[in-house]
């Protein structure tokens, strides 16, 4: 990650910001809130235990994460025989599916 410039290097709460594009005056406040969690001042709303972690200190390493849907999680009905089928119920020919591609095994059953 860090070859393909992925991960930087930041000395500062804003130069994080910048990078990842977010509020410094926030950023600075969750910086705040959990540097008091670690010293068992404030409870995290998340219910974290930070209180047996080291401080946050400069240098950091920053990447910024975006979800994605790269694939799908079910939704080919299937019989018994894993075949799936089409919308009348009626197999399609040679075509077979499980895992994750099948609906109720991996996917959502309705």
């Amino acid at each position: 990650m860090k070859e393909a410039g992925a991960v930087k290097r930041c000395d500062s709460i804003d130069e994080i910001a910048r990078i990842v594009g977010c509020d410094a005056k926030a950023l600075t406040q969750t910086f705040a809130d959990v540097a008091a969690a670690v010293r068992g001042e404030k409870q995290d709303e998340f219910g974290r235990d930070f209180t047996r972690k080291p401080m946050l200190k400069s240098p950091y390493c920053v990447s910024k994460i975006a979800g994605a849907l790269t694939h799908t999680q079910g939704g080919l009905e299937v019989n018994t025989e894993m075949r799936v089928l089409r919308k009348d119920g009626a197999p399609f020919p040679n075509l077979f599916a499980g895992g994750g591609g099948a609906r109720g095994l991996s996917g959502p059953s309705d």
